[in-house]
């Protein structure tokens, strides 16, 4: 990690962006992107590398002042440098003079917690609500999409979108998940990629993030330290008339299962805690079946 971030920092400019070399491939998603000059989303990108490489060191008792010193100094720029005020949004390209608004550096932005907190709603209501700027038509960014929306607390609009895009890949017999779908495009082009009429991937493994989220943000599974043995468990029953499910965390596996009127979640670990609406949290028992009545769902 450290060689390839002084490698990273061997293609900085005055500003401390990174920049393309000749016949680099500056690549983020399938997406019209203003490329002119360095490209926002790929300096919210080199932003999240430092702070991940600070998180890391404070894990591995390690000083991570520097890595935290170069993530302030690169939002801070990104902010000058990026952010439109008129626009309430972050734009592609600063040199290009395009103002050139896209998804993904907006995206980003929330994900990664460069955006103020006042910038937040704005980037949700100017650009992930706004129909004037281009859909993201890759289920690999779908996900970083609707991660954002996870965060900022819009679970059944998630939901909804899950159902209609990779449900539309289903509908159009999908039995794998693809690399790319557009759910306007005719039928007869759905197969078309790269220019070749049958160049895409139709099993593509950055499209399976409904597998995440949904374990995610409606299970509610997240780890509540590093390696994951102290979780939480926080599921969105509302949404669901059943389930049954079990997900992996540290060395364990917790299976949660809901017939529209009992909960019952069950784990071969210690240290988890399980939140429900109205209650108090209560700590799961590790071999035993922990089963609860829940109403209002």
């Amino acid at each position: 990690m450290c060689t390839t971030m002084e490698f990273c920092s061997r293609q900085l400019d005055e500003h401390g962006f990174i920049t393309g070399r000749e016949k680099d491939w500056i690549y983020i998603d399938w997406a019209d992107l203003d490329k002119e000059g360095p490209l926002c989303a790929e300096q919210m990108l080199l932003a999240k590398c430092w702070k991940v490489m600070a998180d890391l060191s404070c894990v591995l008792g390690l000083s991570g002042e520097i890595c935290e010193e170069k993530y302030a100094a690169l939002t801070e720029q990104i902010q000058k440098y990026y952010w439109d005020e008129e626009k309430d949004a972050y734009i592609d390209s600063f040199i290009s003079g395009k103002r050139h608004v896209t998804r993904h550096a907006n995206i980003f932005a929330l994900l990664f917690g460069i955006a103020k907190e006042e910038q937040q709603q704005s980037i949700i209501e100017n650009v992930l609500e706004n129909p004037d700027v281009p859909q993201i038509t890759t289920p690999y960014f779908q996900f970083y999409e609707l991660e954002a929306l996870c965060r900022a607390g819009h679970p059944g609009e998630v939901l909804e979108r899950i159902k209609g895009y990779w449900g539309g890949m289903l509908d159009r017999g999908a039995v794998t998940f693809w690399e790319e779908f557009d759910p306007d495009a005719p039928a007869e082009e759905q197969y078309d990629m790269y220019g070749d009429r049958f160049g895409k991937s139709l099993c593509h493994a950055w499209g399976a993030s409904p597998i995440y989220l949904l374990g995610r943000y409606f299970m509610g599974l997240r780890p509540l330290c590093p390696g994951g043995e102290h979780f939480a468990v926080e599921p969105h029953l509302e949404f669901f008339d059943k389930l049954d499910c079990h997900f992996p965390i540290a060395d364990g596996t917790v299976e949660m299962k809901w017939d529209g009127k009992k909960l019952s979640v069950n784990t071969n670990l210690t240290g988890g805690i399980l939140y429900l609406p109205d209650r108090d949290a209560v700590t799961l028992e590790a071999e035993k079946e922990n089963i609860y009545e829940v109403f209002g769902c």
